[in-house]
């Protein structure tokens, strides 16, 4: 879900939730003072699960057809206010309803999830020209590069450890932020070791097991700077 939230954006999401759940109660209120047809009414419902699926993807759109196929069973199909359905080809209706809008629903969060990837490449393709160009170059300090890092990943702070041996303390070569002091990488949130006695210690929170790369490309190039 946390994964599927920063693909569409929160906003989307909790729109996506609204629509699918309390869309198909404001349709049902307001059919009730008109009688369109089970065939229109259906259409109605479905709309309203392909607007949750452009909103918010795959589950509150599998909520709206849940939601909305209730409904249609209880107040639409004989008998009326009941939860049977007499007639088979109305049981047939729902199940098709039910079936195009999880359909629907699992597209919109597929061409979701590719344009996040994409995006995604397109920032570490971006993150990683910054660094072989601006730090190989030398144009950039230890403790801009450790800012840089910072701000990319949302953190608090950014340190770039080292210690002369295994049986040595360790001592900071740079640190950039507020956050709390970390004088060992085991005591951040995120360690990202370069070599055996060298690491880039984060803390502000646990960043996802993809942005690993892009942390070892910017560790790496700290200690190309710290090295010149």
């Amino acid at each position: 879900p946390g994964a599927r939230g920063a693909r569409l954006g929160r906003s989307r999401l909790a729109w996506g939730w609204a629509v699918g759940v309390a869309g198909p109660a404001a349709v049902a209120v307001l059919l009730s003072a008109v009688d369109l047809g089970l065939a229109n009414d259906m259409l109605l419902f479905l709309a309203l699960t392909v607007a949750a699926a452009l909103l918010g993807g795959l589950w509150p759109a599998l909520a709206s057809a849940a939601v909305g196929s209730l409904l249609l069973n209880y107040f639409y199909t004989p008998p009326l206010h009941t939860w049977t359905v007499s007639d088979p080809k109305n049981i047939v209706a729902i199940v098709i309803f039910v079936a195009v809008g999880a359909a629907v629903a699992s597209v919109v969060d597929l061409a979701a999830r590719r344009t996040h990837q994409a995006a995604r490449l397109r920032a570490e393709s971006e993150i990683l020209s910054f660094l072989a160009g601006n730090v190989l170059r030398g144009e950039t300090g230890l403790e801009d590069l450790l800012e840089r890092v910072r701000e990319t990943f949302g953190m608090e702070s950014a340190a770039l450890l080292e210690r002369a041996g295994d049986v040595e303390p360790w001592t900071c070569a740079g640190r950039a932020g507020r956050g709390r002091p970390v004088e060992r990488p085991e005591d951040a949130d995120v360690e990202v070791p370069v070599g055996d006695h060298m690491a880039l210690a984060l803390t502000g929170r646990v960043p996802p097991a993809e942005d690993r790369r892009v942390l070892a490309a910017f560790a790496a190039q700290a200690a190309v700077v710290l090295d010149r």
